[in-house]
């Protein structure tokens, strides 16, 4: 009877023993797992962030070529405004000499004025 019990406790003890050891092994197992599966998600994580710079670099380079151009516009006009100032100011200034008297005369003063500096937009800023 001894016996058998001895046995009976070996086997069934063995048993645990074994299954300790196969937990022990398969829980370590999971933890390397674990751990890859965290550094495949890091990884994955920066692949996005690296694709979200490459897109914000790509925009960022866009907005730089959109702003150029639109500065150069903003140049073309700050001309335009200045020369079409310097008309308006000359145009005043022989609108104020005008009298009945020499009506005509700063008439066609006026029109030779305002050809001259849509025709030469150069001689502005004399």
């Amino acid at each position: 009877m001894e016996f058998i019990s001895l046995l009976l406790n070996l086997v069934f003890g063995g048993g645990f023993l074994v299954s300790l050891l196969t937990m022990r092994s398969t829980r370590k197992k999971a933890e390397a797992d674990a751990k890859t599966s965290e550094l495949d998600n890091v990884q994955e994580a920066v692949k996005i962030w690296r694709e979200m710079c490459e897109s914000l670099k790509s925009e960022l380079e866009d907005y730089k070529t959109y702003q150029g151009e639109m500065n150069a516009q903003m140049e073309m006009l700050r001309r335009e405004v200045a020369r079409l100032t310097a008309i308006n100011h000359k145009i005043v200034l022989l609108l104020d000499k005008i009298t009945p008297e020499n009506m005509e005369q700063m008439i066609d003063q006026i029109k030779t004025v305002h050809g001259h500096l849509i025709l030469k937009p150069n001689e502005i800023n004399q």
